[in-house]
C-alpha cells in the first residue's frame, strides 16, 4: 500500500511535464498550420416526416331531420341518390292548421301595412291643406294690411279730421241751444219762446248726433281695419305652425304605433311561413344520400329524428385530429403530404393540407390539433370513415 501510493506521486509529479510539452506541441502546429490536422464538422441531420392518423370524409355532411313533429305524408328520399339543393325529400301531413296561420298571419300584415300607408297619405293630405291655408291666410294677410294702411293715407285722416271739427262745431252749438232752452223752461210748455227753443234744441241734438255716427263710424272704420290686421297676422302665423308640425310627417305617436304593428304582422307571418315549410324536408345542398331511414307515411315522426344524411362528396378530405403540438408547428396550409389508407394497401395518394386548427382538444395529457387535408386523387371506391396514414413533410 506505501509503494503504491509513491507511485502515485511519481505519476503527479510527470503530469505537468507532460501537460507543457503536449502545450508545446500545440503552438507549434498553430505556426506550422501544414502540419495542423483537420477539425471535423459536426454533422446535422434533417427533421423526420411527421406521421399522422386520418379519416375520410366528404366536402361537408349533414344529418336531416324535421324541426317539429308531425305524421309523414310522403317520402321521396332514396339511399345513394344525388339531389340538387332544395330537392323535396319528405314532407309531413296535416298541415291545415299551419295554412291558416299563414293566411291570418299575411292578413294581418296587409292590414298594418294598409295602415300605415292611410297614415302616411293622410299625413301628406293635412300638409297639403295646412299649406293651402297657409297661402290663403297670407292672401288676407295682405288684403288686411290695405285695408288698415288706406285709413292712414291723407285723404281718409282729412275726412276724420273734418267729421271731428262739424262734431265740436255741432257740440258747441248744441250747448248754445241748451243753454238758452234752460232760460225758458218755467213757461208753460205751450209758450211759443219755449216751443221755438225747444224745437232749435232738438234741431241742434239731432246735428250733433249724426256728426257724431259720422265721426264714429270713420273711427271704427280704423279700427276694424287694425283688428283685422292682427288677426290675419296671427291666423297666418297659426297656419305656419300647423304646416310646421306636420313637416316631419304622421304623428310621431301614431306613426311608431303602426310601424309596430307592422313589424309584428310580419314576424308573425315568417314564423307562419317557417312553420310550414318545416313541414317540408329539403336538401340544404347539392349532394348524395348516403343514408336514408326506414320511414313510412303515416308513421309519425318526432322533430330531431334523423331522416337522412346528406353528403357532398364532389372532394374527399381526410382528417387527423393526433398532431402534437410539436408536430403542427411544422405544417401549413398548401403542404402537399402522401395518404396511404389501410384498406387500399400498396397504393399512395396525394393530398394538400387545406386547414390547421387554431383551437386544440386535450387527451390523456397531450395537446391535439386537427388538420384537413384534400385528397387530389381519391380512388373511385373511397368511402366515409376509411382509416389511413398521412405522412407531412416527406421529400
Amino acid at each position: 500500500m506505501i509503494k503504491a501510493k509513491r507511485q502515485n506521486h511519481w505519476w503527479l509529479l510527470l503530469m505537468p511535464g507532460a501537460l507543457f510539452l503536449a502545450g508545446c506541441a500545440g503552438i507549434a502546429n498553430a505556426l506550422n498550420p501544414a502540419q495542423a490536422e483537420p477539425t471535423p464538422l459536426p454533422v446535422v441531420e434533417g427533421k423526420a416526416p411527421v406521421s399522422a392518423e386520418g379519416r375520410v370524409v366528404p366536402e361537408t355532411f349533414t344529418t336531416l331531420f324535421f324541426p317539429s313533429p308531425g305524421r309523414l305524408e310522403s317520402i321521396q328520399a332514396q339511399e345513394g341518390a344525388e339531389v340538387e339543393k332544395d330537392a323535396l325529400l319528405a314532407s309531413l301531413g296535416e298541415r291545415e292548421q299551419a295554412l291558416a296561420a299563414q293566411a291570418a298571419a299575411d292578413a294581418e300584415v296587409e292590414a298594418a301595412q294598409q295602415a300605415l300607408d292611410d297614415l302616411t297619405q293622410n299625413a301628406d293630405l293635412q300638409r297639403s291643406r295646412a299649406a293651402l291655408a297657409v297661402e290663403q291666410a297670407r292672401a288676407k294677410l295682405v288684403e288686411a294690411q290695405k285695408a288698415y294702411n288706406d285709413t292712414l293715407k291723407r285723404e281718409f285722416t282729412d275726412r276724420l279730421d273734418a267729421r271731428e271739427e262739424t262734431l265740436q262745431d255741432r257740440k258747441t252749438t248744441l250747448d248754445d241751444r241748451k243753454e238758452t232752452l234752460d232760460k225758458y223752461l218755467d213757461l208753460d210748455e205751450n209758450n211759443p219762446t219755449r216751443v221755438s227753443a225747444q224745437d232749435n234744441y232738438d234741431a241742434a241734438l239731432e246735428d250733433y248726433n249724426t256728426a257724431l255716427y259720422e265721426r264714429d263710424q270713420l273711427r271704427s272704420q280704423r279700427d276694424t281695419a287694425k283688428a283685422a290686421l292682427e288677426e290675419a297676422r296671427q291666423a297666418l302665423a297659426q297656419a305656419q305652425r300647423d304646416l310646421d308640425d306636420l313637416a316631419a310627417g304622421p304623428d310621431p305617436d301614431l306613426k311608431a304605433q303602426a310601424e309596430a304593428r307592422l313589424k309584428a304582422a310580419k314576424a308573425q307571418s315568417d314564423a307562419a311561413a317557417r312553420a310550414l315549410a318545416n313541414m317540408d324536408l329539403r336538401a340544404p345542398f347539392a349532394g348524395v344520400l348516403l343514408e336514408v331511414k326506414q320511414l313510412e307515411p303515416g308513421m309519425w315522426v318526432s322533430a330531431g329524428q334523423p331522416v337522412a344524411t346528406l353528403a357532398d362528396t364532389s372532394n374527399w378530405y381526410i382528417e387527423t385530429t393526433d398532431l402534437t403540438e410539436l408536430d403542427v408547428v411544422r405544417i401549413h396550409e398548401g403542404d402537399k403530404v402522401s395518404v396511404t389508407l389501410d384498406a387500399i394497401p400498396g397504393e399512395e395518394f396525394t393530398g394538400e393540407v387545406t386547414s390547421v386548427a387554431r383551437t386544440y382538444t386535450e387527451k390523456s395529457g397531450d395537446i391535439l390539433y386537427k388538420v384537413r387535408i384534400r385528397l387530389e386523387n381519391p380512388p373511385a371506391d373511397i368511402r366515409w370513415g376509411l382509416t389511413g396514414t398521412v405522412l407531412f413533410g416527406k421529400d
